[in-house]
C-alpha cells in the first residue's frame, strides 16, 4: 500500500517541518494544501515550486496530490466563474509542477434535482475546471461526503469530462449525514444514513473514478453527534474497504488525514501502523494517472 499523509494545519507543525516529519514516520508521499497558506498556488513562483519539489524529493517522498477547494472555490456562483477558472489553471499548473496527477477539491453539496439552477451551474463550471485540469495532465478529484455515492456518480456522468475523478473519504460518508441532520433538525437515523451514504460499499459505485483515498475514521453517538476518531476506532470497515478497492484495481495513494486530535502526530503514527497491517493493494491493468492528457 502506498501511504501518504495530508500535511494540513491540523498536524500542528510548521509546513516544512511537516515534510521532514512525514519522512521520519516512513510515509511514501505527502498531500499538500495549496488553496491557502505558504504553498498557495497563486503565490508560489516557478523557482519556489522547484525548491518545494526538491525538498520533498530530498526526503525520499513524492507528492501524492494537492488540495484546494471549499469557500475559495465557489463552483455554484455564475458571477465567480471567470475568477474561479483562473485559479483552477493556477492549481492545475502547480500540481503538474509538483509531479502529481491528483488535485483534490471540495466542490460544495450537489443538488439532487437535475433541474436545480445551482446544479446546472455546478455542472457547467466543474466540467470546465475538470477539462482545464486534464489539459495539464491532472485529475480534479472531488472530495466525497455531502451527497451519497449515487448522486455523485450521476453528477460525474453528467459532466462527462475525463478529468473529473474522486478522492474517496469514507469517514465523510459517516460525518455528513449526521451533520446535515443536526443542521436541519430532522433527526439522525443510523441505518438509513449508512444505507444511503454507504461509507464502505460506495467504492463499488465510485470505484472506476477513484484516484486518491483519504484514510479517516468517524462514528456517530446515539444522540446523533458525529465525531472523527483515530483510524480503526470508528465505523469504517477497513478490511472490506481495501478488498473493494483491490477489486476495482485501485493502486493509488492512501493518505492519512487527521483533522481533530489533541496529539495528531501520535494518532498518525498509530494510524500508519494500522494501515500497514492490511495486505498491499495489488497492481492491475487499470491506469490511475492522467499522463495521457499531457
Amino acid at each position: 500500500m502506498k501511504l501518504s499523509i495530508f500535511l494540513s494545519s491540523h498536524l500542528k507543525l510548521p509546513p516544512h517541518e511537516s515534510i521532514a516529519k512525514a519522512a521520519e514516520l516512513g510515509f511514501d508521499a505527502v498531500q499538500l494544501p495549496v488553496g491557502a497558506g505558504p504553498w498557495e498556488a497563486t503565490s508560489l513562483t516557478k523557482d519556489q515550486r522547484k525548491r518545494l519539489l526538491d525538498e520533498v524529493k530530498r526526503h525520499n517522498l513524492r507528492v501524492s496530490g494537492v488540495a484546494a477547494g471549499g469557500r475559495n472555490f465557489p463552483y455554484h456562483h455564475p458571477d465567480a466563474r471567470s475568477d474561479l477558472l483562473q485559479r483552477v489553471r493556477q492549481v492545475a499548473q502547480l500540481a503538474a509542477d509538483l509531479d502529481t496527477h491528483v488535485w483534490q477539491s471540495h466542490i460544495g453539496q450537489i443538488p439532487e434535482s437535475p433541474r436545480d439552477t445551482e446544479r446546472l451551474e455546478m455542472l457547467r463550471t466543474v466540467g470546465a475546471a475538470a477539462d482545464i485540469a486534464y489539459d495539464h495532465g491532472v485529475y480534479l478529484a472531488v472530495e466525497t461526503g455531502p451527497e451519497p455515492p449515487l448522486v455523485l456518480l450521476d453528477f460525474i456522468d453528467q459532466v462527462g469530462s475525463p478529468g473529473l475523478k474522486v478522492n474517496y473519504d469514507p469517514a465523510n460518508f459517516i460525518l455528513w449525514p449526521a451533520l446535515m441532520a443536526a443542521k436541519e433538525n430532522t433527526g439522525y437515523d443510523t441505518l438509513q444514513a449508512i444505507e444511503e451514504f454507504m461509507p464502505t460499499e460506495g467504492v463499488k459505485i465510485l470505484g472506476p473514478h477513484i484516484v486518491h483515498v483519504h484514510a479517516k475514521d468517524a462514528r456517530v453517538a446515539p444522540e446523533g453527534t458525529a465525531t472523527e476518531t483515530p483510524l480503526g476506532e470508528g465505523w469504517v470497515r477497513w478490511q472490506r474497504l481495501f478488498e473493494l478497492l483491490r477489486a476495482q484495481g485501485f493502486v493509488g495513494d492512501v493518505a492519512i488525514e487527521r483533522e481533530k486530535a489533541d496529539n495528531p502526530i501520535e494518532d498518525v503514527k498509530k494510524g500508519a501502523r494500522f494501515l500497514r497491517s492490511f495486505p498491499p493493494l495489488s497492481p492491475t491493468n487499470r491506469n490511475t494517472d492522467a499522463t495521457e492528457a499531457s
